[in-house]
């Protein structure tokens, strides 16, 4: 389940830049949303052989995303301009990271339960 959601995770935050470079002419978007989209499908390719370091390596960039959106967030409010996007990426960012913790517990409980 962890693999996917890197995978899916991972596939939107690459079409997100892209999609901010098209819509917005934004360099700064496709840089970063291509780089940390990419990053995360790596992770995914790198989760069936090493899978404890692509997972950390996913939450810690899922965790710069979040940063990054809820500062983005606080930026457009004090402008005036709508949050809606920003305020999607917090959420979706926040569920990655539900789900890549609760894949890591539940693997750590079937562990201690298989050797104890």
């Amino acid at each position: 389940m962890a693999r996917t959601v890197v995978l899916i995770y991972g596939i939107l935050v690459l079409l997100g830049g892209v999609a901010g470079f098209v819509m917005g002419k934004s360099t700064v978007s496709l840089i970063a949303g291509g780089g940390v989209g990419t990053a995360l499908l790596v992770c995914y390719a790198l989760a069936a052989k090493k899978p404890a370091m692509a997972f950390r390596t996913a939450g810690m960039l899922t965790l710069v995303m979040l940063g990054f959106w809820s500062f983005r967030t606080y930026t457009l409010m004090n402008e005036g301009k709508s949050i809606m996007m920003a305020a999607g990426n917090i959420v979706l960012a926040a569920v990655v990271l539900g789900l890549l913790a609760y894949a890591h517990f539940s693997a750590v409980k079937q562990k201690a339960a298989s050797e104890g």
